[in-house]
């Protein structure tokens, strides 16, 4: 059986894919010769994506997820600001022609 194993890492992060991400990511960070060192005590014996698995099950590291959601109000005021922007732009051009 591979260590640690697919439920303890879903207790931490529930999404797979977002779990394979957080990995990748930190294994990447692993490997990178002026990266982050690892928590684990025994690393340099270890395939990185296998200490980045261990450091999620053990809850060193994680995520931590960003609302994304786009409001009436942020769509509106996009409006006007494109509004804006087109306004300046053709007085710049007025400019510019006179």
């Amino acid at each position: 059986m591979l260590e640690p194993n697919v439920e303890e890492l879903t207790n931490r992060i529930d999404n797979k894919y977002i779990l394979c991400n957080v990995a990748a990511a930190r294994a990447k960070q692993l490997v990178q010769p002026v990266g982050i060192e690892s928590v684990l005590e025994d690393e340099q014996e270890e395939h990185p994506l296998t200490a980045s698995l261990k450091e999620i099950a053990m809850g060193v590291i994680g995520y931590v997820a960003m609302d994304t959601t786009v409001t009436k109000e942020d769509e509106v005021s996009a409006q006007v600001k494109a509004e804006v922007d087109s306004t300046v732009d053709k007085a710049d051009d007025k400019d510019i022609i006179e």
